[in-house]
């Protein structure tokens, strides 16, 4: 093989899943406005007329919305104002700057090739020494791109074939924390996340006491992607859809399968739903503002989560009720953390919690790639502290109860 012809190879095969991504839908025409009242009365008369991308801890709220709605909008909220003029074109920008860090990693791949060859006498000739490089490639460079459904699914088969014994020795476990990512298709950054930190697991099993330690005493559950046929039409036809498609079982249905399954042997002591976008750490209870009786430890755990992202990356999060951003029935926090949930995992109420990632709404859905490695470091920051925290301080649903009582 010329070297010439083996660097086309390598360039053509290093980042496989953008590709894949062909966006259908067109955004022309539609903004986003930020109105800062959110009163229960404004939130209902918008709904009506836009999407809501995001709740912010200032009581402000995003809303998308064509330019007719805007009209009838502005009309009747004044105070709100235009934060994306063009969406299509941000949405453009977005995709602009994946196709750019594309051409970066194929010029960097040559490079690495070219380098090869002339210092250490590679023979590109040899297929198998070029599958090797390919490989390393596209392991260093993981977690500066997002990846699509069928590249995700196949990162994991691969890590879980790469450390078989690990995933043995954790499923033994007395205890077990949840973690559960994209549930809603848009929020391509908490996929990402959750890979970079059970890479960050995997890879430090053994060299780090902290890691090695969790992974020795806890059985971490991770579930990449709980709307997988949503999250694959954001990369076929809609960037910003957020639903499942299928029509046939919710989102919701799906993220409890899995919980009910992992608790039978073990009990699941805390529980993440990772989400996007505004850097919010968020508590039971969402559907009422009245606080849970054990709100003095979720309390103290999402200061103690915020502490941690902060010291990791120097990102300010908000720790707060769910109910105090907005009222939400049946969201996988308040589920974990409910007494039904309780009863069939083994008396412990799972402290469970959504955390919201970056950014505070000048990309939103649309995070750059180039954020995956930062907030994914101030998250496994954060996911250490949980972890540490929940297996200490398990909340067992008979002096819950009490607490509640007494609380009230």
């Amino acid at each position: 093989m010329k070297l010439l012809s083996a660097l086309a190879v390598l360039a053509a095969l290093v980042i496989p899943s953008f590709g894949d991504y062909a966006r259908t839908v067109s955004y022309k025409g539609d903004i986003l406005l930020r109105c800062p009242d959110r009163t229960k009365s404004t939130v209902n008369v918008l709904r009506k007329h836009a999407d809501v991308f995001h709740v912010g801890a200032d009581q402000s709220i995003d809303l998308r919305l064509s330019g007719k709605s805007f009209e009838a909008v502005e009309r009747y909220f004044p105070e709100c104002k235009v934060v994306i003029e063009d969406l299509e074109e941000h949405v453009r920008a977005s995709e602009e700057r994946m196709v750019s860090s594309k051409e970066k990693l194929r010029a960097w791949a040559k490079q690495v090739m070219v380098e090869m060859v002339s210092e250490q006498g590679v023979d590109v000739d040899h297929e198998e020494a070029l599958s090797r490089l390919e490989a390393k490639l596209v392991k260093d460079t993981w977690f500066e791109d997002y990846h699509d459904y069928s590249a995700i699914v196949q990162w994991y088969k691969e890590k879980a074939a790469e450390y078989p014994n690990l995933g043995d020795l954790c499923a033994k476990k007395a205890t077990k924390i949840y973690l559960q990512s994209l549930i809603h298709a848009r929020e391509w950054i908490t996929g990402a996340v959750l890979m970079y930190s059970v890479n960050h697991l995997l890879t430090h099993y053994g060299k780090d006491l902290e890691v090695t330690k969790i992974l020795d005493t806890v059985e971490i559950v991770a579930v990449p992607i709980v709307n997988p046929d949503g999250y694959s039409y954001t990369w076929t036809s809609d960037r910003l859809w957020r639903k499942n498609r299928d029509g046939t079982q919710t989102s919701v249905e799906r993220m409890l399968l899995v919980p009910q399954q992992t608790r039978k042997n073990s009990p699941i002591v805390g529980a993440i739903d990772i989400h996007s976008y505004g850097q919010l750490v968020l508590r039971p209870w969402g559907y009422t503002l009245n606080p849970s009786g054990d709100d003095g430890k979720l309390s103290a755990l999402g200061e103690k989560l915020v502490e941690a992202m902060k010291k990791s990356t120097g990102q300010t999060y908000t720790s707060e009720l769910s109910y105090g951003l907005y009222q939400a029935n049946g969201i996988a926090s308040d589920w974990f953390y409910s007494e039904d949930a309780a009863m069939e995992n083994k008396g412990i109420r799972a402290m469970g919690y959504t955390i919201e990632l970056r950014d505070d709404g000048n990309n939103g859905f649309l995070l750059p790639a180039s954020e995956i490695i930062a907030t994914g470091k101030e998250f496994t920051a954060a996911l250490k502290t949980f972890v540490k925290y929940t297996t200490s301080n398990p909340i067992y649903l008979s002096s819950s109860r009490q607490a509640s009582s007494g609380h009230q």
